[in-house]
Order: structure tokens, then sequence, then C-alpha cells
């Protein structure tokens, strides 16, 4: 997990020297406003991109294109605060090429579209772009701002998202693709969400996502996540361990009713890059 390197003195203010010496500080307090509100806004997005697909089935499908960009703008909103903290004022290597190539796609994208003559593809063009590029910064950026009692606050949340999700799974995992768990809603077959065919006549469940593609990540990445939990000493681990216990048990039941080889694929390479950082750490 990372941990913030910056003083916070840097970035904060404080206005009456005596009234703040007679407060006790703490790591709260002691970090900038913005990396406050990002972790916020952080927690904010990550329950939009579990809920999104919920809205676009079961609540509002007739409005389905449009929720697809709810999250867009509390993104905005974490890079604007980003940018004044100025927390990636030292942008890694990594990040200034994903950023370069971004912008290179933009000519590129402009010279197909002229190139074919379809207006349409403009459209494409730019759920491409934001697809690829949009949310490129953001792990850069919880590497600034957030401590290790900001991550064990997101595990949390992490893993009520996948304790939700795991009877949402095994109940879809069981109905028909025509069911209204699996296909949302809408009467109109346009705006229905249709499931993947398994075997023995099984559908791929999508939990509250649109795609199976949602179930993958969140079971591959809430893997990751536990592991370096349960890798973390008991006596330090400051996490309460029935949730950990509850969280594991779901990402397991997700895993196996899942039907995506990916997500077997990504939990072994989580498994495998843990067995060579902790040779690594041995060495």
């Amino acid at each position: 997990m990372f941990e913030h390197a910056h003083a916070a003195s840097d970035f904060l203010r404080v206005p009456n020297a005596a009234r703040s010496a007679s407060k006790p500080r703490t790591a709260a307090t002691d970090r900038p406003a913005a990396h406050r509100r990002i972790e916020s806004l952080l927690i904010v997005l990550f329950w939009l991109l579990i809920g999104e697909g919920a809205l676009r089935k079961w609540i509002a499908p007739q409005v389905s294109q449009l929720l697809f960009f709810v999250r867009d703008p509390v993104l905005l909103l974490i890079y604007w605060y980003a940018l004044r903290a100025g927390v990636l004022r030292r942008s890694p290597l990594l990040l200034q090429l994903g950023l370069a190539l971004a912008v290179l796609a933009l000519p590129l994208a402009l010279v197909q579209i002229l190139a074919l003559g379809n207006s349409q593809l403009v459209t494409v063009a730019i759920y491409g772009w934001r697809q690829y590029f949009l949310y490129l910064p953001l792990p850069f950026i919880i590497a600034v701002t957030h401590t290790r009692e900001s991550l064990l606050r997101f595990a949390r949340h992490v893993c009520a998202a996948v304790i939700i999700t795991a009877p949402l799974v095994f109940l879809q995992f069981h109905a028909s693709p025509s069911a209204v768990i699996n296909r949302g809603i809408a009467e109109d077959e346009r705006l229905q969400f249709q499931s993947f065919a398994y075997t023995g006549g099984l559908i791929r469940p999508s939990g509250t996502f649109t795609s199976t593609v949602g179930i993958t990540q969140l079971v591959s990445s809430s893997f990751a996540l536990l592991l370096a939990i349960w890798l973390t000493p008991s006596k330090t681990r400051r996490f309460p361990n029935a949730l950990l216990w509850l969280a594991t048990a779901a990402t397991a039941a997700c895993l196996a009713l899942s039907g995506s080889r990916a997500a077997f694929v990504y939990c072994g390479i989580v498994i495998s890059c843990a067995l060579v950082l902790g040779v690594l750490r041995r060495v």
C-alpha cells in the first residue's frame, strides 16, 4: 500500500497559530484538504461504478445511454482538486507516456473520420477515447493522495460491494437469461441486456453491471486487495476480521459462479506477483 510522503505543512494554511497549537494534531488533520476531498470523491466514484449498471438495468433503462456517463462529473472534479493541489506536479514517466498517447489519439481519430467520411465515427471516437484515456491519471493521483488509513477505509467499501454482489450473482446464475434479474426491466428489446451463454445451459452473471466484464474486474481487484490484507500481520492489520472473512467468502463465490476464465487468470497473476514480491523481500 502507498504511503503519502509529502509534508502536510506545505499544503496547509494555519490562520491562527495559537488556536492550532491548542488542538491535538492527527494524521487526518495533517493531510491537505484537497487530498481528503479526493478520498471522499473516490468513494463516491466507486459506488457510482457499482450502481451504474443497476440504474441502467432496473431503475431507468429509458435513459441508459445518459447514465453511462454518470461517473464522469465526479471524476473530473477529482482531477480539478488534484490540479489545484499540484498533486501531479512531478508526473511519473508512465503517466507522461500515457498522456502523450491520449493527445496523439485525437488527430489520428480525426484523420480516420475524414478518410472514411462517416460522421457517426465521431461518437465512436469520443467513446473510445473516454474508455482508454479518461481514467488514466486516476491511479497516479490515488498513489499520491492516499495513505494506508485511506486505503483501509476504501477497502471496507470494496468489501461491502462484493458482499452485496455475491447473492445477486448467485440468483442470476440460477435464473434464465430472459429473467428480469438478468435482462433488466425494459420491455423494449433494444434496451435489454443479454447474458453470455455458459456451459450446461447456464449464463454468466453480470451482478450490478451491464456485462460480465464488470464482475471480472470486481472479483480480480477485490481478490488483490483482500490478499494484501490477509498477508498483513494480524497485529498491525487493523481490519475487522468478520468483514474480512465475509468478503473473502463473497469474492470466492463470485469467482466460482462468474464463468469467466479471465477472472481466474487475473487472480493467478495476482498470486504470482505476490509470490515474486515475497521472494524478493527475503533476498
